[in-house]
């Protein structure tokens, strides 16, 4: 690819305002991606990724608020590339810069494009996400470029899922209709039976609890060395979020298998126990974004079957969608503190806290805990058994809405 000079003289420049020497008089272009171009240079003391904002690029410079990130990040140990400098931070003029600029170090070894994620790098990467989601925040949505605090620049949680998935439509969280979005033309069929889910997505899309996301997990941005956990780029796309949706991306991208990896090692790391269903609810609604927006771009055709197939799969993971009458709630209500699902599960009123690898009950039914306390809410047990293990069921309490979910029943229930 042929680059032009100003730009390449604009790089040498941005180095060595940065306080790098040049050992090498040229710059090796790395790669050009629709917000930025970023340049190698190898210096003395190293090597360094200068990047440069496009001027055609469609989301504002994010190089401050990525690096206050980054070194946070740094200083809590995870592998990502140590900011060195940005315009932002820069008190001076560079001359023949226009643009927004960053320097950071460059990072070590290889994309995952070809290998994925094994079991090593799953826990690896659940380990750089729990800390990622640990870091202290205000606000939703994408991160503020005026402050030297890490906040979100809007008050709400939809409100910052629709500021971050501006692109496309994020149906159906911005009330577009599902009739006019891409994807009713290309497969009808899928069109409508993702409708059926409008309900469920709208109440998993803000469900979880909050915490700063990178948003944009894929193999071009987790790299590995000799095996192991390498490095994480790009927090162009970092916001204040639900945590499921940083985990949506990767059943995108990689695939579900390895999803359900990384999902798996995370609630072992952080003994939390982030809601299946939630996010095959919150991928749906995903995936449909990144599908109108490479529909949008007239992406090929293969592009949009991949994305298809994925929604088909994720449609067949996710919970069968259910719309409840007032006159059937009227009758969950009035059989009292007994119910029953499929007739396989007794269900009783009780209080619980999630837990991780067991739930342990009381007697008949009774109190479900954990070492970590979390707060105790009301919800629907089982009762008759005194060990429900995880490896065959899955017993989840989020907020108001109890859902225990077996291999033949889907049990929803709003106290």
């Amino acid at each position: 690819m042929v680059h032009s000079t100003a730009e390449v003289t604009a790089v040498k420049a941005i180095a060595r305002a940065a306080g790098l020497s040049l050992i090498c008089p040229d710059c090796q272009w790395l790669s050009r991606g629709v917000n930025s171009s970023a340049w190698r240079v190898d210096c003395l003391t190293g090597s360094y990724a200068v990047r440069l904002h496009r001027t055609s690029a469609w989301r504002a410079p994010t190089y401050f608020s990525e690096s206050l990130l980054s070194a946070q990040l740094v200083r809590l140990g995870p592998p990502v590339p140590k900011p060195i400098a940005n315009n932002v931070t820069y008190r001076g003029h560079i001359a023949g810069v226009t643009r927004a600029w960053s320097v950071a170090t460059l990072a070590d070894g290889q994309a995952i494009s070809s290998r994925g994620l094994d079991t090593t790098l799953a826990q690896e990467l659940a380990r750089f996400l729990a800390v990622l989601h640990s870091i202290d925040v205000e606000g939703y949505g994408p991160l503020a470029q005026d402050s030297d605090r890490l906040r979100g620049i809007v008050a709400t949680p939809m409100s910052g899922l629709l500021a971050r998935w501006r692109s496309a439509a994020l149906w159906p969280l911005d009330g577009s209709d599902l009739s006019e979005h891409p994807i009713a033309a290309f497969r009808p069929d899928l069109a409508r039976a993702v409708e059926k889910h409008r309900e469920a997505i709208v109440a998993a899309a803000t469900r979880e609890q909050r915490a700063v996301l990178h948003s944009d997990i894929h193999a071009d941005h987790v790299y590995a060395q000799d095996g192991h956990l390498s490095t994480v780029l790009d927090f162009g796309g970092a916001f204040v979020g639900p945590i499921s949706w940083d985990f949506a991306p990767v059943a995108l991208f990689l695939g579900w298998d390895q999803a359900r990896s990384l999902v798996r090692e995370y609630n072992a790391l952080t003994r939390s126990s982030l809601a299946w269903h939630d996010l095959t609810r919150v991928t749906l609604c995903f995936v449909l974004y990144r599908f109108a927006v490479e529909a949008t771009a007239s992406a090929p055709a293969y592009i949009l079957e991949r994305h298809s197939a994925v929604l088909a799969e994720t449609l067949n993971l996710a919970p069968p969608a259910t719309r409840k009458t007032a006159a059937s709630r009227d009758r969950w209500r009035q059989r009292g503190s007994s119910i029953s699902c499929c007739g396989s599960h007794r269900f009783r009123l009780g209080t619980c806290t999630p837990a991780t690898s067991a739930f342990a009950t009381t007697g008949s039914g009774g109190l479900l805990s954990r070492e970590s306390g979390i707060r105790p809410r009301r919800c629907y047990i089982p009762t008759g058994s005194s060990v429900i293990r995880r490896s065959s069921t899955c017993f989840t309490c989020i907020s108001d809405l109890v859902e225990y979910q077996c291999s033949s029943c889907v049990l929803q229930w709003v106290p």
